[in-house]
């Protein structure tokens, strides 16, 4: 080996930025008399002098040009300045580049050796032997890593190899690829690069795709590729031929995941993955949702990955776990889940688990969150109507006895007159008279034991009140709706069938819940088909409460769900307050 070149680059420091510096060469395999295109760049090095690229024995260095960019993130500014040159080698053979040190006076910077292999113009890498077109190119599978699990995404590649001189153009298709049993993305072209097989020189494009399998065994894969070659014709024009370009059988073996250690909350998650929870509030009334947020980001097989399942104690009302955003990209799932303590003796939310398969230590892994301490209290008036018992009835107030009334005789009058026969009206008239007065008395005495039948029993007050809330909340519930704010719209809806069948069915916040209401509904007498309607009202609306603030929620399907079930609600209030009496 001889190390032919010597590249310097200034390492800077900032008290803002690191400065960084790589280097680039490509490619790395080439005839003599062929050149090569390097790179070095400066990563956050403003103001630093461009390295220096001396003359050297063996290669001739000729510098074309530089780079400057520019990129912000998260508010931080980026730069980075390339200097670009051209290498040519002057002799054949194996040559290692670097590994470089370079002193600036504050620290050292090191920059990793490159491998340079350069071929003589005699060897077979003309390809002048060929006596067909299939021997300049061909095609082979590799999969990475080597060992592969079922249910691990990998990484799946086609290289087509073809010598320097053969010019196909970009159009490449694939067929005669058997795909049972596989799971693939598009497959992705990657950047090209050179190698030397058993002496000659092979130009090597590069097809990615992400694959994962779907279960384990050995799947043969010999895909064939369809190229345009490009010829020289007459008159200086060009012509394509398509050529089909066999790839080398190759074997993909799926080992199936091990039954040993395998944990109860492993649910098919393969790859590396890190998982954090978050509860909020911890500090609630009875009655509150509490919302868990569970976020799990890594490498593997991100369509496997689905909300951790754990035990949740009867003394909270749970609804299903949601997804509300993922980001395919970056390997990221976010779920919520809702819970509703239904008393006050609940002091934590339990340990919450996710499991998975890490292929690369081949060996389960389980990650545990939690247990949350949590701090209830009784549920307020504004959450719903709390359970009031009836007091005992008053004690009548003892009656006195009546006095002795003084009864005084009048004196006869003078003259006794003739008794005449009132008309029809007089006696109309008369009777009103007379009556009025006892009817008054009669009303007002009915008003004021109403009045003080409700002051001795406050739920029969919130019971008079229960359908004018509700009315109220429905009319907040539309209004909200009819500027998009579904989530808001759903919460007014929930606060109406708080408000309405809470007092109704002397039930706390806690309790308050579908199958509970339409079974006390469904004793009341209410039919079948209207407790089926209640029961889908309870569902939406929890539905569109506790899925979070994904696009979905905001979607046109979310707004007429939220009319429609409104309306049902309207027409259900009357029918269940006449049940309930």
């Amino acid at each position: 080996m001889r190390n032919l070149l010597y590249i310097a680059a200034l390492f800077c420091a900032t008290s803002a930025v690191a400065m960084d510096v790589t280097m680039e060469i490509n490619p790395r395999v080439l005839r003599l008399g062929e050149s090569a295109m390097g790179k070095i760049t400066l990563h956050d090095a403003p103001g630093a002098p461009p390295p220096r690229l001396p003359a050297l024995s063996g290669f001739t260095v000729e510098s074309i040009g530089r780079e400057q960019s520019y990129s912000f993130n998260n508010g931080e500014r980026s730069s980075q300045v390339s200097y670009n040159f051209r290498i040519t080698p002057l002799a054949a053979g194996d040559f290692q580049i670097g590994p470089f040190q370079y002193d600036t006076g504050s620290g050292v910077i090191n920059i990793p050796a490159i491998a340079l292999q350069v071929l003589a113009r005699g060897d077979p890498a003309t390809g002048s032997h060929a006596q067909h077109l299939d021997e300049l190119m061909f095609v082979t599978v590799t999969a990475n890593p080597d060992v592969i699990y079922s249910h691990q995404a990998f990484d799946l590649v086609l290289n087509l190899y073809t010598q320097p001189g053969l010019n196909l153009n970009r159009n490449v298709s694939l067929s005669n690829f058997d795909t049972t049993g596989l799971s693939l993305t598009p497959f992705e072209e990657q950047s090209p690069t050179r190698e030397a097989i058993n002496g000659t020189l092979y130009d090597v494009r590069h097809f990615r795709t992400r694959a994962t399998a779907i279960a384990s065994g050995t799947f043969p894969l010999q895909p064939h590729l369809q190229v345009n070659v490009i010829f020289p014709g007459f008159f200086n024009r060009v012509e394509t031929r398509p050529q089909t370009v066999e790839s080398k059988p190759f074997a993909l073996q799926i080992r199936e995941l091990p039954s040993e250690g395998r944990p109860t909350s492993f649910s098919g998650a393969v790859g590396q993955f890190s998982f954090d929870v978050s509860a909020k509030p911890l500090q609630a009334k009875v009655g509150d949702p509490i919302t868990l947020t569970l976020r799990i980001q890594g490498r593997g097989n991100m369509d496997a990955v689905s909300a951790p399942s754990f035990a949740i104690p009867d003394s909270f009302r749970s609804y299903d776990a949601r997804l509300v955003d993922q980001q395919p990209n970056a390997g990221l799932k976010v779920f919520e889940q809702v819970l509703i303590p239904r008393n006050a003796s609940v002091s934590e939310i339990p340990a919450v688990s996710f499991s998975y398969f890490d292929p690369e230590r081949q060996r389960y892994e389980t990650l545990v969150r939690g247990p949350f301490p949590l701090t209830l209290s009784a549920a307020g008036a504004a959450s719903s109507a709390a359970v009031i018992q009836s007091p005992n009835p008053a004690t009548p107030a003892p009656t006195k006895p009546l006095g002795h009334d003084l009864v005084y005789l009048k004196h006869a009058p003078k003259h006794w007159q003739q008794k005449t026969t009132p008309t029809p009206q007089a006696t109309a008239i008369r009777l009103a008279v007379n009556t009025l007065p006892a009817l008054a008395l009669i009303a007002i005495f009915g008003y004021v034991r109403r009045r003080e039948h409700a002051e001795r029993n406050p739920l029969e007050i919130l019971r008079r009140q229960a359908p004018r809330s509700a009315r109220s909340a429905l009319a907040r519930s539309g209004a909200l709706a009819k500027k998009g704010d579904v989530h808001g719209a759903a919460q007014a809806l929930s606060d109406a069938l708080n408000q309405f069948f809470g007092p109704l069915l002397n039930l706390p916040p806690g309790q308050l819940s579908a199958d509970v209401v339409c079974q006390r509904m469904r004793s009341n007498g209410l039919s079948e088909a209207q407790c089926a309607a209640l029961h889908e009202v309870f569902s939406v609306c929890d539905h569109l409460r506790y899925s979070g603030s994904s696009a979905a929620d905001k979607s046109a399907d979310s707004t007429r769900d939220l009319e429609r079930i409104t309306l049902q609600l309207a027409d259900l209030l009357p029918a269940c307050q006449k049940v309930s009496k």
